[in-house]
């Protein structure tokens, strides 16, 4: 299967966000869990400040996924998911290489 390495670079860009996104969300929770241990209520009530990060950070997640499936690629056809999977994992290579 060929595999557009344009659309590679868009998995690329797609998984480097979703990343970006979990460890802001786990960076909050981690911190949030430190200050207000016995407070859940508190843990979970974010600053305008980190809700306004976390938007921008699913804007992109979603900017990223909005990409891929536009990409021409895989307008239609039989082998459309097996040609996105293949990128994705193509993709996710070469984010564990570095």
């Amino acid at each position: 299967m060929d595999i557009p390495p344009d659309l590679i670079d868009l998995q690329r860009v797609r998984i480097v966000a979703e990343e970006a996104r979990a460890a802001y969300v786990l960076a909050v929770e981690t911190r949030r869990r430190a200050e207000y241990p016995d407070d859940v209520v508190a843990r979970c009530m974010w600053s305008a400040e980190e809700q306004a990060e976390d938007e921008r950070l699913q804007a992109a997640v979603i900017a990223a996924l909005d990409a891929v499936r536009t990409h021409p690629a895989l307008a239609g056809g039989p082998d459309r998911h097996k040609l996105e999977q293949a990128a994705l994992k193509a993709a996710r290579e070469l984010v564990a290489a570095g």
